[in-house]
């Protein structure tokens, strides 16, 4: 079941959401000690990004030694599997889902990699989190990424995913999906304190 009623509500979210990316990234405070950034997607919804945006890059040292050559090797398929498939298998077999609320008490942490909560060798988030680690991941390989706020086109759901080579990494999905397959609102940039954009950069 879709979260609002119309796609208009949830493009109408959407671009809440951008406007407080756009608002919030730059200079924006760490989770360390100091206070958040505070916006609202809607007024019974408060929003705590609790995040530096610098640091979103940075994985833990965990999943970092996976991405090492002889370790990627070890999650080829029977087939010819390509790089972005093998860094997925990586991340599945390497995440487990736990909602904000349940890690940090409140709705929408977003905290960088290195920084999200691990048990076992496995970070525990949930979906926009999985999709920041796939970012970093993809960056870490030398990868072209982006994230991208979408509203699906196949259930209508809204969705943060992490976009490589039109191809889109999401938590929900067991293989790749064409990111032509999202509807697509926004595009992070190469650096996720600037400008969040309505088109991809690769």
């Amino acid at each position: 079941m879709s979260l609002f009623p119309s796609p208009a509500g949830r493009k109408l979210v959407l671009v809440t959401l951008a406007s407080v990316l756009l608002a919030g990234c730059a200079g924006q405070p760490s989770a360390m000690g100091r206070k958040p950034y505070m916006g609202t997607i809607d007024p019974v919804d408060p929003t705590s990004y609790h995040t530096d945006f610098k640091r979103l890059d940075l994985l833990p040292k965990e999943i970092g030694r996976l991405l090492k050559y002889k370790p990627l090797e070890f999650y080829r398929g029977p087939g010819n599997d390509s790089e972005l498939v093998r860094l997925k298998k990586i991340l599945d077999s390497h995440f487990v889902y736990v909602s904000d609320l349940v890690n940090y008490g409140q709705h929408r942490v977003w905290r960088a990699p290195v920084d999200m909560k691990m048990v076992d060798g496995k970070i525990h988030g949930d979906l926009e989190d999985y999709a920041i680690v796939a970012r970093a991941m993809l960056l870490a390989r030398g990868l072209p990424a982006q994230l991208a706020m979408t509203d699906r086109l196949y259930d209508g759901q809204m969705l943060m995913v992490a976009s490589s080579k039109g191809l889109a990494i999401d938590r929900l999905q067991k293989d790749l999906r064409e990111i032509r397959r999202y509807d697509v609102m926004l595009y992070s940039r190469e650096t996720l304190e600037a400008p969040w954009s309505t088109k991809p950069t690769h």
